[in-house]
């Protein structure tokens, strides 16, 4: 926090509600109307005074450095310890899951950053008693005396299912992404982010070499480990890489609903080879047999994730999350990055079609629903900010990174942090992005998609590298249940018709129910606005 008007028990408040992160240490400072607060989750390396003192001055840090990118574009291991990972980040040439907080050492000024994929979150407040920033969003919304939605935020959220810019959808909450923000005073500066050494084609290990030696990075450290296993091409393809280095111990878990394709039962059906050291790992399988164990991870996730969302996989992860912790798992490993990196999604196909790759974001349906929610002519305003910021954009994906992988980077952190677990993803280090960015549009989607990624393991997955992507969450049977008038949806509209015309709404919640106009992201939407506002009352 920053700001004399802060008061030391609201600090405290802010600081307490995020000790789940880092429940091995912790630590804080007080510099004139600087107070600065560090959990640790201490999975390697040496134990060290909270908030981190380094030459330059104090250090609030979270996430992990796993290498140093070298100009000739490779990327070899970092040296473990605190001290060698900020400074890294700070020089930067870091590989790795990050947000940071540099301070001066008279507190005159800060620096606050984020990896360039926003695989490690970083939110802040202003106020008029100063400016507060967090891991997390949930957090800081009750220090907030009077909320001020920003519709234009929300409508991107009912749109795109993201935000087109830095702003969320409370006016006070923005996140730290796309830019560096320099803090002096109480005053905020964003800063252009320095780009990484340019990556040369021949210095790029193969892209299997490149895979496994991140799964080894990211198995660095104190376990106990787990893998989320969807049964898909990409979690699949970790568990191959974890038994080729004869990784012991894993849990691997399984979330499975009645009405839909994904998971695992059992390890055996992944044809993995006889003998390995996969024989040692032991799986869970986690179900939501009824709609009300659906609704009641739904609500807890949704409060925790602090904002409303598309996404329905949210409280199925949120159980993961918890099944990973009942049985002890400090880290994570997902498959997170490869569909949109990659062109995993089958919808990716249409494409081509199109006479503008942003075309792929229209859906007729949906703006009509907006359009009902937040005004006429509300989806073209928002079309036209979405033109007007990727511009001259080629490569869908460029778009997607922003649109559809941060959110569900930040569904994983938050599901995973509460639990104090680390949720590592090693198909976004050790240059495998810019691998991905190198090889055109084209050449991925064809076959279904992440065609170089399905060649570089065909040999061990046979016929299972041709398995079509599933997209893990709920089904809409299950929504559809949950948005009817006998279930959730008098409660949607008595505790967020104030934010709608209230006629809009209910008109719009008559068109979900009916089976020719239900939109599952615009249900998921109003569903988890019901459940924040119902414990946040904005």
């Amino acid at each position: 926090m920053i700001g004399a008007s802060w008061t030391d028990a609201e600090f405290q408040q802010l600081f307490n509600a995020i000790a789940y992160r880092g429940p091995d240490d912790s630590g804080m400072i007080s510099i004139g109307s600087l107070r600065l607060g560090m959990h640790r989750l201490h999975l390697r390396g040496q134990s060290h005074p909270l908030p981190i003192l380094t030459e330059n001055g104090y250090v609030a840090f979270n996430g992990q450095v796993y290498g140093i990118h070298k100009p000739d574009g490779s990327v070899i291991c970092a040296a473990p310890g605190l001290i060698n990972e900020v400074t890294a980040i700070r020089q930067g040439v870091a590989d790795g899951m990050y947000a940071v907080v540099f301070v001066e050492k008279n507190g005159s000024e800060l620096l606050l950053k984020t990896d360039p994929q926003f695989v490690k979150p970083l939110f802040y407040a202003q106020s008029t008693q100063g400016i507060a920033f967090c891991s997390e969003m949930a957090p800081l919304l009750p220090l907030i005396k009077s909320f001020g939605i920003n519709r234009t935020a929300l409508a991107e959220l009912f749109t795109y299912g993201w935000y087109l810019n830095e702003q969320t959808w409370i006016n006070e909450i923005s996140i730290v992404i796309q830019h560096d923000l320099r803090v002096k005073g109480e005053h905020i500066h964003k800063q252009v982010r320095s780009h990484m050494p340019t990556q040369y084609h021949d210095a790029l290990p193969t892209l299997r070499n490149a895979v496994r030696d991140s799964i080894r990075r990211c198995i660095d450290g104190t376990g106990p480990f787990g893998l989320a296993l969807s049964g898909g091409l990409d979690s699949t393809i970790l568990a191959w890489e974890l038994n080729a280095l004869g990784v012991e111990d894993i849990h691997t878990i399984s979330i499975m609903l009645p009405e839909n394709q994904d998971g695992v039962e059992n390890l055996a059906s992944l044809g993995l080879p006889r003998g390995g050291s996969w024989r040692s790992w032991n799986h869970h399988v986690v179900k939501l047999e009824t709609d009300d164990d659906f609704v009641s991870a739904f609500q807890t996730a949704a409060v925790r994730f602090g904002q409303p969302t598309t996404m329905s996989s949210l409280p199925l992860v949120w159980r993961l999350s918890e099944t990973a912790a009942e049985v002890g798992i400090r880290v994570m490993l997902t498959g997170e990055g490869v569909d949109e990196l990659f062109c995993g999604y089958g919808s990716y196909a249409k494409v081509e079609a199109l006479q503008h790759p942003l075309d792929y974001y229209r859906h007729p349906q949906r703006e009509a629903l907006v359009n009902l929610l937040f005004g006429d002519n509300s989806f073209k305003l928002i079309r036209n900010r979405l033109e007007h910021r990727y511009h001259g954009v080629s490569d869908l994906r460029y778009v997607e990174r922003d649109l559809r992988l941060a959110r569900l980077l930040l569904r994983n952190d938050i599901c995973f942090m509460n639990h104090s677990i680390e949720g590592r993803v090693p198909f976004l280090h050790n240059s495998i992005p810019n691998q991905a960015l190198r090889t055109p549009w084209k050449d991925l989607v064809q076959n279904g998609g992440k065609a170089s990624i399905r060649a570089a393991w065909r040999e061990e997955l046979g016929v299972s590298a041709d398995r079509p992507k599933t997209r893990l969450k709920a089904s809409d049977q299950i929504l559809k249940r949950c948005i009817q008038p006998h279930h959730l949806g008098e409660r949607i509209k008595s505790s967020v018709a104030h934010m709608f015309n209230s006629q809009c709404l209910y008109q719009c919640m008559d068109i979900l129910q009916s089976d020719s106009g239900f939109d599952a992201d615009i249900a998921s939407l109003l569903i988890s606005l019901c459940f924040i506002q119902e414990q946040v009352s904005i």
